[in-house]
C-alpha cells in the first residue's frame, strides 16, 4: 500500500504539471505567416482602359479605382462615317459601391466636342451620368447613363446609352490576404497584405489581442499608402488562425463573412 505522504506527493505534483501545461497553453499566442485565398467573397477593381467601336464611333475610357471606392478617369471620342469627323475628350468622376448583393457604380463626365458634320463646323459641351453593376460571369460592367450635348450658339440633345463591356484581363474578384504575426504575451501586432487577382497590392497594418482561454483572437487591419481609408476586422479560433469572421472595406465594397 502506497504511503500517505507519497500519494500526496505524487497527486500535487501531478496537479502541478497539469497547471503548468494549463498557464504553458494559454500563454502560446499564434506567431507567424498566414495565408487565406478568397475565391466566394470577391473584390473587383475596374481600374484599367476601356475601349468600344460603333458604326464609326470609337469611344476610349480610362478609369483609376483607388482603394476608397473613388473613381476618376478620362474619356476620348472619335467618329468618322461618310466624311462626318467629331472627337472629344472629358473628364470622369464617380463612385464604387455595394450593397450585400452587388457592386455598382455612379460616374459623371463633362468635356467639349467638336468636328465637321454636313459640311459645317460646330463645337459643343457634352456632360453625362450614369449607373453600373458588376456582372461576375463573365467578369464585366453593364452600364447605362444619360448624356446631354449642347452645340455653341445651337440646341441641346439629350440621348441615353448603355452597354456591357468586359473587364481588364486578369481581374477575376478573387484575391489573396497574408498576414505576419508577433506576439508580445496576448498583445498581437505585424504587418499584412491584400493581393487582388490582376496583382494589385494593399498594404496593412495589424493590431490585435488573443484570449488564451477561448483559443481566439482578433485582428485589426488599418490600410496605409494606397490602402488608406481602407479596414478589416478579421476573428480567427486557433493557433492556425482560421478566420470565423471578417467585416471590412476596400474599393468602396462591403467585405463580410459569415
Amino acid at each position: 500500500m502506497e504511503p500517505q505522504h507519497d500519494r500526496t506527493a505524487r497527486i500535487l505534483t501531478l496537479t502541478l504539471f497539469a497547471i503548468i501545461a494549463s498557464i504553458s497553453g494559454f500563454a502560446q499566442a499564434p506567431t507567424g505567416h498566414f495565408g487565406y485565398p478568397f475565391t466566394n467573397l470577391p473584390l473587383w477593381d475596374i481600374s484599367g482602359t476601356y475601349q468600344r467601336t460603333e458604326s464609326g464611333d470609337t469611344v476610349t475610357v480610362t478609369f483609376s479605382h483607388s482603394a476608397n471606392g473613388k473613381l476618376v478617369g478620362s474619356r476620348a471620342e472619335v467618329y468618322d462615317n461618310n466624311g462626318d469627323h467629331i472627337e472629344g475628350t472629358a473628364f470622369i468622376t464617380g463612385q464604387v459601391t455595394s450593397t450585400p448583393f452587388s457592386v455598382g457604380l455612379r460616374d459623371r463626365w463633362k468635356g467639349t466636342l467638336n468636328g465637321t458634320v454636313g459640311g459645317q463646323t460646330f463645337l459643343a459641351n457634352a456632360t453625362a451620368h450614369g449607373t453600373g453593376v458588376i456582372v461576375p460571369n463573365p467578369p464585366s460592367m453593364q452600364l447605362d447613363g444619360s448624356v446631354r450635348v449642347c452645340v455653341v450658339h445651337g440646341r441641346c440633345v439629350s440621348s441615353r446609352q448603355g452597354h456591357q463591356t468586359p473587364l481588364p484581363a486578369g481581374m477575376t474578384g478573387q484575391w489573396v490576404l497574408e498576414i505576419d504575426v508577433t506576439a508580445n504575451g496576448n498583445r498581437l501586432a505585424g504587418a499584412a497584405a491584400v493581393t487582388l487577382s490582376n496583382l494589385r497590392k494593399f498594404d496593412y497594418g495589424l493590431t490585435g489581442t488573443y484570449n488564451p482561454r477561448k483559443g481566439s483572437a482578433t485582428l485589426r487591419l488599418k490600410g496605409y499608402g494606397d490602402a488608406a481609408g481602407t479596414y478589416l476586422l478579421i476573428a480567427t479560433q486557433g493557433t492556425d488562425l482560421t478566420i470565423t469572421g471578417l467585416r471590412g472595406r476596400i474599393l468602396g465594397q462591403v467585405l463580410k463573412l459569415p
